[in-house]
């Protein structure tokens, strides 16, 4: 997927954030996106900072993608893959978790705030 190809206009409200200079609306997961990633959303509701190692990016890529596939629907696995980083891909999961109200309210992300690399 390029950047031509996102639409202009989401067709769900979500938290904005932006992946490689370019800004998403991450929407919540549906009611059937949480269903069919029950456990996989348990694990990261249960991981700490220590507890989050390489097994877990393929986990962080299929819930991403899942939620940007309800406005991005062309979004694939490998692109998020080459997208995302250390950084922003922390930031976008907690964009969808919160989104999905599946944080505490202390730990959500702003519906307007957006992503920043380090240092600026």
């Amino acid at each position: 997927m390029t950047e031509n190809q996102i639409q202009s206009t989401p067709k769900f409200e979500g938290v904005e954030v932006k992946i490689g200079g370019t800004v998403y609306t991450v929407p919540p997961l549906s009611l059937r996106q949480v269903k069919s990633l029950q456990s996989t959303l348990a694990e990261f509701r249960s991981l700490t900072a220590d507890g989050f190692d390489v097994a877990m990016f393929d986990k962080v890529l299929l819930v991403v993608q899942t939620a940007l596939s309800r406005n991005y629907p062309d979004i694939t696995l490998d692109a998020l893959a080459d997208m995302l980083d250390l950084t922003n891909s922390i930031v976008v999961l907690n964009a969808v978790m919160g989104a999905s109200g599946l944080l505490s309210s202390g730990n959500t992300t702003s519906p307007n705030q957006t992503s920043r690399p380090i240092g600026t």
